[in-house]
């Protein structure tokens, strides 16, 4: 058994290979980073192997907050067609032609769900979320995502930030209609 799979992510691992040189009369030293696993996942990261489904969901949460889930794909689906809600055991993230890219993830609860969405943090963004009025709980640090409260009324009366908050997470920029001339 390899030794780095006993440790199965649970510490950072980096191996340095290091190569003394003779350089015409002065002796060096060259270093090259030769493995690097310094990404330490969490539970919710590292159990790709454990999918669930809508019922698991709908029972942990509620068919109402579930619901809400499918309207922000609604609106996910309105910045980049084709994207479903894949369902795992902690989360419910995005999958678009059989390839996951969770920029955005849910977690229904019985009332509402906390959507979390992968973007830099901004002082801009930050003052636009504010002005909105969006239940804003918390910039997650470590992983880069603010974190919203979210109800079915939201998706409507807050379309317009939800919209640019996909857009700026997914790095797809928003549509804009053509408008007729004549």
């Amino acid at each position: 058994m390899n030794v780095i799979s006993l440790f199965n992510k649970t510490i950072p691992l980096i191996a340095i290979q290091i190569q003394a040189l003779q350089v015409g009369q002065a002796l060096t030293l060259s270093a090259v980073k030769v493995l690097d696993v310094t990404s330490l996942g969490t539970d919710e990261e590292d159990e790709p192997g454990q999918p669930t489904d809508r019922a698991y969901w709908e029972q942990k949460g509620s068919k109402q907050s579930v619901a809400v889930a499918d309207g922000l794909l609604g609106l996910v689906n309105e910045v980049i067609p084709g994207h479903e809600l894949k369902f795992n055991k902690h989360y419910i993230g995005l999958i678009r032609g059989g390839i996951v890219d969770n920029f955005v993830a849910i977690r229904p609860r019985k009332e509402h769900v906390i959507a979390e969405f992968r973007t830099p943090r901004s002082e801009e963004l930050s003052a636009r979320i504010d002005e909105s009025g969006l239940d804003l709980l918390t910039f997650d640090t470590r992983w880069g995502r603010y974190r919203f409260r979210l109800s079915m009324a939201d998706l409507t009366k807050q379309r317009p930030i939800l919209l640019d908050l996909i857009s700026i997470a997914s790095g797809v920029p928003l549509r804009t209609e053509p408008q007729d001339e004549g």
